[in-house]
């Protein structure tokens, strides 16, 4: 109980130092987004838009008009967005500075998706986003390799693909691969 109340109050402080930021928090699991829905409602209420199941046209438009920045019709209706992965593709979510992932799927291609949402590409609105990632206690962590494993694989997409951003910790180094370099030097060699 006290590590929930602390989560919100650092929550709480982050959206009163910066009102303009706003949070998106994803899990994979309903049951999570309900769970979570209950705690974060005591402390955030009618601020907090939940996602869950299937999207009408009405909470479609509800999300953008609240959460993406090229909306001609904005509103600040909510500022904290509680959802599942069903709008972790489709969907420009920048009015929105930090991604908090509340599980790590064990495809980190998603990881990267819901990254995506706030990280769009010429539609810059921070300076610096920011990604949270919450990973099991040490007992769980021994049991499931959750984030010895996503970390592996995003190592395996950064050597493979390259990437512009941090998504696990502080310490990854986004580059440029070896294989996008190759073939834009040969696709470079071939126009000449």
């Amino acid at each position: 109980m006290i590590q929930k109340q602390l989560r919100h109050s650092k929550l709480k402080t982050q959206l009163q130092e910066e009102p303009e930021r706003k949070v998106i928090i994803f899990s994979e699991y309903a049951d999570t987004v309900t769970h979570l829905a209950e705690a974060l409602t005591l402390d955030f209420g009618d601020k907090l838009l939940v996602v869950r199941g299937n999207l009408s046209r009405n909470m479609v438009q509800t999300i953008n008009r609240n959460f993406d920045a090229s909306n001609r019709n904005q509103a600040d209706d909510y500022k904290i967005l509680l959802s599942t992965d069903k709008i972790s593709e489709g969907f420009n979510l920048n009015r929105a500075g930090m991604i908090i992932n509340y599980d790590i799927p064990w495809n980190p291609v998603r990881v990267i998706q819901r990254v995506g949402r706030i990280n769009r590409i010429s539609k810059k609105v921070f300076e610096k986003l920011y990604i949270v990632n919450f990973f099991p206690t040490e007992k769980g962590t021994d049991y499931l390799k959750s984030r010895e494993i996503a970390e592996q694989k995003m190592y395996l997409i950064h050597n493979t693909l390259g990437e512009d951003a941090k998504y696990f910790n502080a310490d990854e180094e986004p580059t440029a691969s070896a294989l996008l370099i190759g073939s834009w030097s040969t696709l470079t060699n071939l126009k000449r």
